[in-house]
């Protein structure tokens, strides 16, 4: 059976607005009006009366905020945005176990790269010459591997990931924080915008009716651990948004990837906690990082002992 997703995640996001943005709450009233039959492939207000009745709002608030969020929908989503629920045969499965699964996804690009082999790649807003080095050496070599990257469009490790897949024409997913047709900060918009349009996707859990939230940077970082396979801490600060997002990776079973000069950093404690955690690997140089991915085991080169060498022992 084929839905109007349109129509049910205006219904959902007019529910998120009349409980002042509780998840949870506008889920399970979402559910309950299914449950009883609603079609929410139409609009709510087609049973206004009954709605507010079954749900306990104002019938007259519910309306004002229905046909507030169409107009949003319709005024901001762009043209070419595409949305999703679970029961859509394009809906990447690999996110339906994760705590914070969203209703529905918002997308621009290529949707098939959801189901493609997936490494999210992040990192601190500042980082080192190191850092910036590594992360493009990073995006560089899983391109070459074939592997997709993702990222989130924020400043520092991300964003010089992003600009090197762009760069290149990888494959790439980037995760945002806000709804589609909108850029957090808005110097990543170019960035954004060419992904959109140029063979990568861009996704988001965000209607066009929500507001832009600090928050929601946390979202967006837990939505890239449940759409990726593995995660990749390029670089970061105790505390930092990599690190959450390393614990996210290994709280949804996902492989977690360090690189060993972040781990032999004295000034920071975390990498090393989390390299002796079930399913961290670390490795040294971007090309060992692929071949863990791959499941490759690096063969070490014997060391050999010229003959000149081994006489002058004896002499």
């Amino acid at each position: 059976m084929a839905h109007n997703w349109m129509k049910q995640a205006i219904n959902y996001e007019t529910l998120m607005g009349l409980t002042k943005r509780n998840e949870e709450e506008a889920g399970n009233t979402f559910d309950s009006l299914r449950d009883k039959g609603f079609n929410l492939d139409r609009p709510i207000t087609e049973r206004l009366y009954e709605v507010a009745r079954i749900t306990g709002f104002d019938s007259s608030a519910l309306l004002t905020e229905y046909m507030k969020t169409r107009d949003c929908f319709e005024s901001k989503l762009p043209l070419d945005a595409q949305i999703i629920g679970p029961e859509d045969s394009r809906w990447p499965q690999q996110i339906n176990d994760f705590p914070y699964c969203p209703r529905f996804l918002y997308i621009q690009g290529r949707m098939q790269l959801l189901q493609e082999k997936s490494i999210s790649v992040v990192g601190t807003i500042a980082p080192s010459t190191w850092g910036k080095e590594y992360s493009i050496k990073t995006a560089q070599a899983l391109g070459k591997a074939g592997i997709v990257v993702v990222s989130g469009l924020s400043l520092g490790i991300n964003s010089y990931v992003l600009a090197e897949c762009v760069r290149n024409f990888q494959s790439t997913i980037a995760v945002i924080s806000t709804p589609l047709g909108q850029y957090y900060p808005s110097s990543m918009k170019q960035i954004q915008s060419f992904i959109a349009a140029e063979g990568g996707v861009v996704v988001s859990r965000f209607a066009p009716s929500a507001p832009i939230e600090k928050l929601y940077q946390l979202y967006r970082n837990r939505l890239m651990s449940a759409l990726s396979s593995g995660c990749v801490i390029v670089e970061d600060r105790e505390a930092g948004a990599g690190v959450r997002q390393a614990k996210f990776a290994l709280e949804y079973g996902k492989k977690l990837y360090l690189y060993k000069m972040m781990v032999d950093n004295k000034d920071f404690r975390w990498p090393r906690v989390y390299a002796k955690r079930a399913g961290t690997t670390v490795v040294s140089t971007p090309l060992g990082l692929t071949r863990a991915i791959r499941g490759i085991k690096i063969k070490r080169k014997k060391k050999t002992v010229s003959t000149n060498v081994q006489l002058s022992l004896f002499s």
